[in-house]
């Protein structure tokens, strides 16, 4: 299963998002849940560092995870962009539940 963290850290005027699993929807190569999940991580992180003033920290850890810290939140393109993504993750936790889970804090 593909975990997905959203944390706004309003303290820090920053958000952090975190990556971990697999969707395991089929084999490798030929997920079309991963596919879909990565293109949207990608798209995400490219978007905002193109479209936007945001500053973007893209990051694996040594377990796996990868992280994605935009800074400042007060970019109005990069909130936007930044729902977009959610409401993707969201729609692929609707069609997909047992391949991706969407947490926010």
């Amino acid at each position: 299963m593909i975990q997905v963290k959203i944390l706004r850290l309003q303290g820090l005027n920053e958000i952090h998002l975190e990556a971990s699993g697999h969707a395991g929807y089929a084999e490798p190569g030929r997920d079309i849940v991963c596919s879909a999940f990565s293109m949207l991580w990608q798209n995400l992180a490219g978007s905002v560092r193109n479209l936007t003033k945001a500053r973007v920290k893209d990051s694996l850890t040594n377990t796996g995870t990868h992280v994605l810290e935009f800074t400042p939140i007060t970019d109005k393109r990069m909130l936007l962009l930044l729902e977009s993504f959610r409401q993707g993750v969201q729609s692929l936790q609707d069609a997909y539940p047992d391949c991706v889970q969407l947490a926010e804090y």
